[in-house]
């Protein structure tokens, strides 16, 4: 593929080889209200993470190596936002353009972080992996029926994943 990719393809292909059916996004969707309360406080223990690990923390402190608050609260809300999202489990064309201009976003850093280089695509997928995992157990912490919570994550892995195949790709494909 080349920067001719056709991403709304590429995502319905994905959609399609994982089986993430409408049944699926109504999983997601009817769940969304467990995950928004914790948006916040999830997200915050994933940038405690990226604060504490050198190679993430260069992209979020100054060149004195102080905590750039506001660029870290403004990533905060840029994070809070896209998990509230997912709960709408939008897998349109405008969804492969918004996760395609993401990935873009981590590939190509402003200039004025550009000294950093693309943030390694290794925290992309430890970032999403950290999300999978904070879903399922607030899924199975929140939801009794134990089929239920079962098949609720499964959904949301599925839609991660899709996500992840996308934002990856631009690193892999879209130069």
């Amino acid at each position: 593929m080349t920067s001719a990719t056709d991403w709304p393809a590429r995502l319905a292909e994905m959609v399609y080889f994982v089986e993430l059916t409408e049944e699926d996004r109504q999983l997601i969707r009817a769940s969304a209200p467990i995950i928004n309360k914790h948006a916040r406080s999830l997200t915050d223990t994933l940038y405690d993470r990226f604060l504490e690990y050198p190679k993430t923390r260069k992209f979020f402190v100054t060149e004195t190596d102080e905590e750039d608050e506001e660029r870290i609260e403004g990533n905060k809300q840029t994070m809070i936002r896209w998990l509230r999202d997912r709960g709408f489990a939008d897998v349109g064309d405008s969804f492969a353009r918004y996760v395609r201009a993401i990935g873009m976003m981590h590939r190509n850093l402003p200039r004025d972080r550009a000294q950093h280089g693309p943030v390694p695509s290794q925290y992309v997928i430890a970032t999403i992996s950290f999300y999978q995992t904070a879903i399922a157990t607030l899924i199975s912490q929140n939801i009794p029926d134990t089929d239920l919570a079962t098949r609720t994550t499964i959904a949301w892995n599925k839609l991660l994943v899709v996500e992840l195949d996308m934002l990856l790709g631009v690193y892999l494909n879209d130069k």
